[in-house]
């Protein structure tokens, strides 16, 4: 019979914790010096392991979310994930190789850093210190006379030499969008120096929007992916706010420095965008948890959004955006770290000219872009005249 048993513990199947207590109790009863005392005397060990583990396993993510939540610096450092700071090359030289050049097969495999064509390193001054970014001009092939201008803003744990942002650029820079890409690293990442919040991240692109303003008058695409996404509608905001202040602002109010604390300035560089791109964008970050864990979070989104250092409400962001601002937002249907369903709560706060993209099988990082529909309105939205729809 304890033969027999062992056989059938040994053919079944399992997982977790039960395989764990199958293996067990199949070693137990094909040990040699197995006696009746033994196994009388294993089996409410077995059941109060089986019970034991249960209860832990039901725990983690609540014990896992107090913690959290115990520690700001810990959010911090899981909201941002700025210390991965990957992949490390020189930021001076972007359009050269960097990384491993003995070992080229790795570049494909761990996502590495290869070189971007026709990009220059430029390096900005912010109220956290040195702040570093990459212009990418439009490639040879394209053939309109001015090019497009686009603020890139990176997701978290990235900075801009990641392989998917790189990939992004590299398809926005050539037809048939042929922008002229800026990447920008806040405040933390990359080169930059500093430590990230939300608020300093806004500050940041406002800057880096202002260089650009420099550069040419017209005004510039925003594309924001994952936490970037956030950071765009943050600056969208900032900046309708620089525009209703600029209309109280007197002569005497703006002598001297040009500009009020908060980064505005009278001139037209801090004017709002009129196109925002959003991929692989959230609700709020709560919503975020909500749609990833569902029943196993022990606390409302609500609630959770009320108790989180950095809880980046973009849905309440959103809803104050201009009407006649135009916005696409795209999202993967297989986005394992934004579930898609965080991007479509957003999408009911967004403007009612959005326009929802889902990205067939595509993930979080960079493949939305491969998918032809996207593409296609991804043209229409920043090149309407090459489409033939307005």
């Amino acid at each position: 019979t304890r033969f027999r048993l062992a056989q059938c513990l040994r053919g079944a199947s399992g997982s977790g914790v039960f395989t764990l207590l199958r293996r067990r109790t199949y070693a137990w009863l094909t040990h040699n010096h197995l006696s009746v005392f033994y196994l009388e005397s294993s089996v409410p060990y077995m059941l109060l392991s089986a019970l034991g583990c249960l209860i832990l396993s039901a725990a983690l993510p609540t014990l896992i979310l107090a913690l959290l939540l115990c520690s700001p610096r810990a959010q911090s450092e899981l909201t941002f994930l700025h210390r991965i700071n990957w992949p490390p090359l020189d930021f001076e030289r972007p359009s050269e190789a960097q990384v491993i050049h003995r070992l080229p097969w790795l570049s494909s495999q761990l996502g590495l850093f290869v070189g971007i064509e026709d990009t220059s390193a430029h390096w900005l001054h912010g109220n956290a210190g040195r702040l570093g970014l990459w212009l990418t001009r439009p490639t040879a092939a394209c053939e309109y006379s001015r090019p497009l201008w686009m603020l890139y803003l990176h997701g978290n744990g990235e900075n801009r030499g990641w392989a998917p942002a790189v990939r992004r650029v590299r398809r926005l820079s050539g037809p048939p969008y042929c922008c002229a890409v800026v990447q920008l690293d806040y405040r933390g990442y990359g080169d930059s120096d500093g430590e990230p919040t939300v608020e300093g991240l806004v500050n940041d692109s406002l800057i880096a929007w202002k260089w650009i303003r420099e550069q040419d008058h017209a005004l510039p695409v925003v594309y924001g992916h994952s936490l970037g996404s956030h950071i765009a509608i943050g600056l969208a905001s900032k900046l309708q706010e620089c525009e209703a202040r600029a209309e109280n602002w007197t002569a005497e109010k703006m002598e001297g420095s040009g500009a009020d604390p908060e980064g505005c300035t009278a001139d037209a560089a801090t004017d709002p965008p009129q196109k925002l791109i959003l991929e692989g964008a959230f609700a709020s970050v709560a919503d975020m948890a909500g749609q990833i864990l569902g029943r196993a979070l022990p606390l409302s989104s609500e609630r959770l959004e009320e108790i989180l250092s950095f809880p980046m409400p973009s849905n309440r962001l959103a809803q104050g955006l201009h009407t006649q601002t135009e916005l696409l937002q795209i999202h993967g249907t297989r986005d394992g770290i934004v579930p898609i369903g965080s991007g479509r709560a957003l999408f009911k706060h967004l403007p009612a000219a959005t326009r929802f993209v889902a990205a067939e099988g595509a993930g979080h990082e960079g493949d939305a872009l491969e998918d032809a529909g996207v593409q296609w309105e991804l043209q229409n939205f920043l090149r309407p005249d090459s489409t033939g729809v307005a």
